[in-house]
């Protein structure tokens, strides 16, 4: 398991998780914008209690939504008709981690 650097945005390739926890990769660091970016661009998340250290995670296999082919329901389809809605990527990640880290629930 790798200890993050404070000072580096990098992480080690996803390659290293470990099997068992399945995916756990790395600990340490913060949740900075960079590092976030960072970690996401590389298929890698943290999951931890607030009160813990960091870790981060790329477990194996990955969750891959193909569109071609995902099945929608009907009451899916109907509902998609009739209400407005966006698709976007990468439109607003300091707004979208905010929002995330002000959940009661959790993330």
């Amino acid at each position: 398991m790798f200890q993050l650097d404070d000072g580096s945005y990098i992480f080690p390739a996803p390659e290293y998780a470990l099997h068992e926890p399945n995916g756990l990769l790395a600990i340490g660091g913060d949740m900075a914008v960079g590092r976030l970016q960072s970690a996401y661009y590389e298929g890698i998340f943290p999951w931890f209690n607030p009160t813990e250290i960091p870790l981060w995670w790329s477990p194996d296999p990955r969750a891959i939504l193909l569109p071609a082919e995902i099945h929608i329901n009907r009451t899916t389809k109907k509902r998609m008709r009739k209400t407005a809605y966006a698709i976007t990527l990468n439109h607003d990640f300091e707004q979208v981690i905010a929002a995330c880290a002000q959940r009661q629930e959790g993330t």
